[in-house]
């Protein structure tokens, strides 16, 4: 974990915190929406328990990452979820990370590690 006062593109991210990030980017959710999308863009590999998923939102939050929306929940929704969105902060952490990944795809390209295998 990260000391307390480090700039935020210092902290460590986790992957769960990533994809987090990355889900939030595309709109403000609840816990079980985030959860869903997390699973179903990564075609069922990455799943996130109920355990994990707060423990990680609640960590994001007090980073000041993302922060409770205030998106009303939906007709037929329960009113007591809680929504959560990303800050510009989590934004710019999110971007930084999508940096660095980009720049490891462009070396695994240039090494032809991802290359169709026959």
């Amino acid at each position: 974990m990260s000391k307390k006062g480090d700039a935020p593109e210092q902290k460590s991210i986790t992957p769960a915190m990533f994809h987090i990030l990355l889900a939030l980017a595309e709109e403000p959710s609840h816990g079980y929406a985030i959860a869903k999308s997390l699973y179903d863009s990564s075609s069922g590999s990455f799943k996130l328990g109920p355990g994990t998923l707060y423990r990680t939102l609640e960590q994001l939050r007090s980073w000041a990452w993302i922060r409770y929306s205030k998106r009303k929940a939906a007709e037929g929704d329960d009113p007591r979820r809680l929504y959560y969105e990303i800050t510009a902060t989590g934004k710019k952490v999110l971007v930084s990370e999508l940096k660095k990944l980009e720049s490891a795809l462009i070396k695994a390209k240039s090494l032809d590690l991802l290359k169709n295998e026959k």
